[in-house]
């Protein structure tokens, strides 16, 4: 897939996908949203680790996913079983992951 590079999107398209993303819609639902045939925004994702298009949806993924780890270890300190084990595994995941 040639033009990785060439696509040009405007800032306002950049901060629905990073809100999309946050709100964990699907790649294809957020390419279809903003215009882009879902495949390339696909192989954007994969490859493009440079593009604004990447950085946004990752922004906005990254976003929630800190928010719930958030929620988690607060319930986890108020002793909740099940978030407590949630916390462990994000604590695992976290120790594990190579840079």
């Amino acid at each position: 897939m040639d033009g990785c590079n060439t696509i040009q999107l405007t800032q306002e398209q950049l901060n629905i996908i990073e809100d999309m993303a946050s709100c964990l819609m699907s790649p294809g639902e957020i390419a279809l949203t903003i215009g882009i045939e879902p495949k390339f925004f696909r192989h954007i994702l994969d490859y493009d680790k440079k593009s604004p298009i990447y950085t946004a949806y990752h922004k906005g993924r990254i976003r929630t996913k800190w928010e719930i780890h958030r929620m988690v270890v607060k319930l986890a300190q108020k002793g909740s079983p099940q978030a407590e084990q949630l916390a462990e595994k994000y604590l695992k995941e976290q120790n594990n992951e190579k840079l």
